[in-house]
């Protein structure tokens, strides 16, 4: 941006418009509110979720990780990411996305397809 450097006469002062931006710059910085903490990007804000399904059965966990894992490892999209873990009877859904429009979409597929699997393994 260019700016034309003009100066301004009061009284015995000289003025330039570059010290005129830097002072009202300055004025208008200082009411901005502080906040303790750095704002993020939005490519560094991330919407996390993190879902424990409890199984009563060591072979029904073990089917549930075994379909659901492929589908962590090539996703369709790059809107978000899946990791999926096992720790005792728990399956263990660590979900991370750029917002929570895509979070909430993982979070439906991903719980459909566990619903899915539990009416398989009840019929």
């Amino acid at each position: 941006m260019d700016i034309d450097h003009h100066t301004f006469k009061r009284q015995d002062q000289t003025i330039t418009s570059s010290q005129i931006l830097k002072f009202h710059f300055k004025r208008l910085r200082s009411k901005l509110p502080r906040y303790p903490y750095s704002y993020k990007s939005a490519a560094e804000m991330r919407a996390k979720a993190t879902i424990r399904l409890n199984f009563k059965s060591k072979k029904h966990l073990a089917a549930a990780f075994k379909a659901l894992e492929p589908e962590t490892k090539g996703a369709a999209t790059s809107r978000f990411q899946v990791r999926v873990e096992r720790d005792g009877n728990l399956l263990i859904l660590n979900l991370e996305a750029g917002d929570t429009s895509a979070l909430r979409s993982a979070i439906n597929s991903y719980l459909n397809w566990v619903v899915l699997m539990r009416d398989i393994f009840l019929a």
